[in-house]
């Protein structure tokens, strides 16, 4: 297990290899390498050789082992390959005597750290191995002290399908789990960490689809605007004008949604109260930089002049004014332009 900072941030990253069969003790030793960084945020990847899904993880059934299962239960870690792609059938593993493929290499990461996800991929498999690369990239740790509440894409419930679908995610999970807990609020609180796991699914979904059409629809311009270019006017201007108000209309919902994660969603006050109304945001606001720059009192000259006395600001000698306030001749203007470096213009400054 590897403990470091990235970004200034510290998180632990644990690389593992499960033995084919592995025997109690071996697990029992990495839940007891694991408590030891209880306290981090956790990266752990490797050859598990366990499946987690026995109908999507492979590619004949299997009985699953419930020791990863377990593992993962009690560290509160996410495959977070399986969450960006729920539905998916993808193999990091292939069995030239048995004729199977399994997905058996992982990332589980902590829960704390799914939203700084934002892509995990299956890379293709070289002639060397017979595994296939996993790669997960993150956004940068820097912030992840500090980020605050989750919120809603607002533009997911716009779209009528996806508006469907979170309507049905939300039904199956009351038809499931009402009525199992003792109190509403642990079934609310509950419902809403398994609704915001579903919906960041279905955002990173979204995304790459949508960064594929992006993808499809460039290489369609481009290739209609070198047909056009070589005479064919007329032939596919009407397509190229369909995919250029597609790809601008994606490109202007890009800079809408960039705009919206430039909003405050809430502060808490100098009382210590959450603030989620616009109005009163932007009062607490106005009342902090009133008090910022207003001034009580009037300011008191001498302390000025003792604290400039005091820096020791150089000041110009008689000379030194008399050669700034010469003219500039030919002779200096040419010997700057020659020490100037190559490849390098004067800009207006």
């Amino acid at each position: 297990i590897l403990v470091g900072s990235i970004s200034g941030f510290r998180v632990a990253i644990a690389n593992i290899y499960t033995p084919n069969d592995p025997s109690p003790p071996f697990f029992a030793n990495v839940q007891t390498m694991l408590l030891e960084v209880q306290g981090l945020p956790l990266i752990m990847e490797g050859d598990f050789n366990q499946i987690l899904d026995t109908c999507l993880d492979r590619s004949q059934p299997e009985i699953m082992r419930e020791s990863l299962q377990m593992l993962i239960s009690q560290f509160g870690l996410v495959d977070i390959w399986r969450l960006v792609n729920p539905q998916a059938s993808e193999f990091t593993f292939r069995s030239g005597p048995h004729h199977t493929r399994t997905r058996i290499d992982y990332f589980l990461v902590s829960k704390s750290l799914v939203n700084l996800v934002w892509g995990c991929d299956i890379g293709a498999r070289v002639l060397v191995s017979d595994h296939a690369p996993v790669g997960l990239s993150l956004w940068c740790l820097e912030d992840l002290g500090r980020r605050g509440r989750w919120r809603l894409n607002v533009a997911l419930p716009k779209s009528s399908p996806l508006k469907e679908e979170i309507e049905q995610i939300i039904k199956e999970f009351l038809e499931l789990n009402v009525g199992s807990v003792a109190t509403t609020a642990t079934l609310w609180d509950a419902g809403k960490a398994y609704l915001r796991g579903r919906i960041i699914a279905i955002s990173f979904s979204v995304k790459k689809e949508r960064a594929q059409r992006v993808r499809e629809l460039e290489e369609l311009v481009e290739e209609l605007e070198r047909r056009e270019s070589q005479g064919d006017r007329d032939e596919g201007l009407q397509e190229l004008l369909e995919a250029k108000f597609e790809l601008n209309s994606i490109y202007l919902s890009l800079v809408q949604q960039r705009e919206v994660r430039k909003w405050i969603p809430a502060i808490r006050i100098e009382s210590g109260d959450l603030v989620t109304d616009p109005r009163e945001i932007s009062g607490a606001f106005l009342s902090f930089y009133e008090q910022l720059y207003s001034s009580d009192g009037s300011p008191d000259l001498r302390a000025y002049d003792k604290f400039l006395a005091e820096v020791g600001t150089p000041r110009l000698s008689q000379r030194e004014r008399e050669l700034l306030d010469t003219p500039i001749t030919a002779a200096e203007v040419h010997s700057a332009i020659q020490s100037m470096q190559q490849g390098k213009s004067p800009g207006d400054d």
